[in-house]
């Protein structure tokens, strides 16, 4: 019976991992306070200093019609997934070398979950 339990247990934490454990209401706050300023989040907004990016999930990057992407970017190919928007926000400089975002990334790991599960609401 124990062993069904610790198997069980590992079913739902892989489940939960799978599904991302990131809390959508702080990753809203993360956004307002680290990406707002160069990013809008609302359909049909503005482009910023920085792209738009509602609904940006999914999609390839540089793809938005309208902001003057940098060369890096425009040949990247990079799709914004979990995995690569996770790895982006860890260290944007280091992942595209030549980008023009100047922010150094997110090191709190929560972060960068929560504001992952806020960016799928954007759509």
């Amino acid at each position: 019976m124990r062993y069904l339990i610790f198997a069980l247990a590992g079913v739902l934490a892989a489940t939960a991992a799978a599904q991302g454990g990131g809390d959508v209401k702080a990753g809203q706050k993360v956004y307002n306070s680290r990406c707002l300023t160069c990013h809008s989040n609302v359909q049909g907004g503005p482009n910023k200093l920085g792209p738009l990016l509602f609904g940006i999930m999914g999609k390839k990057a540089a793809t938005l019609p309208g902001y003057t992407y940098s060369r890096p970017m425009k040949n990247s190919k990079i799709v914004w997934t979990d995995d690569a928007l996770r790895q982006w926000l860890k260290r944007p400089n280091q992942t595209l070398p030549g980008t023009r975002m100047a922010f150094a990334g997110l090191s709190n790991p929560k972060q960068i979950e929560d504001l992952i599960a806020y960016m799928h609401t954007l759509k």
